[in-house]
Parts: structure tokens; sequence; C-alpha cells
């Protein structure tokens, strides 16, 4: 394994934090609007360049190379359940806790990260 792991470009950051919070390729793909093969592939490179093996692995390479912070409690905000009827409350909560923990938290310390 390389030591020094090549960037991930936004969108293979954006689906990391998704994975992270266990969404699938297919639930990914319908949030981002994009096909599930094309959320793969964003894993595929993400992997690859993090030098991880699967897609655990991606996940807790990302937390150790700080792509990835753990969320903060999502707020109370009051969420549209129609947008995503197929998602159901609990993932959209899940996602709610991942906006806010990307705009908390950046990989570069104090600056603001917005997804």
């Amino acid at each position: 394994m390389s030591t020094d792991p090549a960037p991930v470009s936004p969108r293979e950051d954006e689906v990391i934090r998704l994975v992270a919070q266990g969404f699938s390729a297919k639930e990914i793909g319908r949030l981002l609007g994009t096909a599930p093969r094309t959320v793969e592939r964003h894993i595929d490179n993400a992997k690859r360049k993090l030098d991880a093996r699967n897609t655990s692995h991606l996940v807790a390479r990302a937390f150790r190379l700080g792509i990835l912070r753990p969320p903060v409690e999502a707020s109370s905000a009051v969420v549209n359940d129609k947008r995503f009827p197929r998602l159901g409350l609990g993932r959209l909560s899940s996602l709610l806790s991942l906006c806010t923990a990307s705009i908390t938290y950046s990989p570069l310390g104090d600056l603001p990260l917005v997804l």
C-alpha cells in the first residue's frame, strides 16, 4: 500500500460520505440523479486512490485519512418524506446528519465544506 494516497474528487468524496452512512449504490444514484453504475465507478475509483481492498476498507481509510469525520447529531429539522418516498425517514435523518457533518467539518480544518 502507498503511504500517500491520491486525493479523491469532490464527487467521490460525496459518494464515500453516503456509503459511510449505509446507502446502497442504487439509493445514492437516486439521491444524486445518476445511474447506480456511475456510483459504483466512483466507489471503485476512490478505492483505487485510497488503496482500499473493499468498500468497508474504503470507509475505514477515509476516516483514518481525515476525509470523513464522525457525524454530529442531526438537528430537529422537519424532513419532507415525499421527496424520497422509498428511502424513509430513518435514511433521510442519516442524510441530514451527514450533510450537517459535512458543513461542520472539513478535511482542511476550519474551512466549511458544503455538499
